[in-house]
């Protein structure tokens, strides 16, 4: 102890007056880092901005990037009623060749937490749909299932019956990742997951319409990591 008081850390407040280029820019560093869609009032609440000013930046925004030609479009994504709708930062499809490529070349990379545990469940209860991912891990996998499609760890296979959503399944890719021939050698962990049942119940839960529904577009990458 040296007796000196430690110097607290001082939050470094918003400018009172942002100009619009400062405002885009904060935009711009918050989208890269929100982990799902967000409303503009967040986005405004942050900055310390009327929600009508930050909306009307977040538009021009999108457009911009648009005209441009750029290899990300924002997205205002449509929520519930209770929760409205939310920005985020998305590669265009037509890009996704590129990120695919990269990622090919990565070869192995760390997984994140997300992406292990999308893994588990797609390989303990596959085919199964986004809805499924969601209801078992508590959060919205759009992002995360997206990377994984690219890195050909999951692919679609299908559809449900009856709802037409999309399934999905492990790959030989997968198999290959961890070494293994089948996932008869997988560790028995399928008794810690909620069974259909135990999904179904959660997809019936009436705060689970409080989360936007979102069905990832094929192939198309979230330039947010998760």
């Amino acid at each position: 102890m040296t007796g000196e008081a430690a110097e607290e850390f001082e939050p470094e407040l918003p400018p009172q007056d942002l100009t619009d280029e400062q405002l885009r820019a904060a935009l711009e560093a918050m989208l890269l880092v929100v982990a799902a869609p967000t409303p503009a009032h967040d986005f405004a609440e942050a900055v310390g901005q009327p929600v009508a000013r930050v909306d009307a930046a977040l538009r021009a925004l999108a457009d911009g990037l648009a005209a441009r030609g750029s290899g990300m479009e924002l997205r205002e994504i449509g929520g519930s009623e209770q929760s409205g709708s939310g920005w985020r930062l998305y590669t265009r499809g037509a890009q996704a060749w590129a990120v695919r490529g990269l990622l090919r070349k990565q070869g192995r990379v760390k997984l994140s937490g997300a992406a292990l545990e999308t893994l588990a469940i797609a390989a303990y209860r596959q085919p199964v749909t986004r809805s499924q991912i969601n209801a078992i891990r508590g959060v919205d996998s759009d992002g995360v299932l997206r990377s994984l499609v690219l890195r050909e760890l999951l692919a679609p296979t299908g559809t449900e019956p009856g709802t037409g959503a999309i399934v999905y399944e492990t790959t030989d890719g997968f198999l290959e990742q961890l070494g293994v021939a089948s996932l008869a050698e997988l560790p028995d962990i399928e008794p810690l997951l909620p069974g259909p049942e135990g999904v179904e119940e959660v997809l019936t839960d009436p705060r689970l319409e409080m989360a936007p529904s979102i069905e990832p577009a094929p192939l198309v990458w979230n330039v947010d990591a998760e």
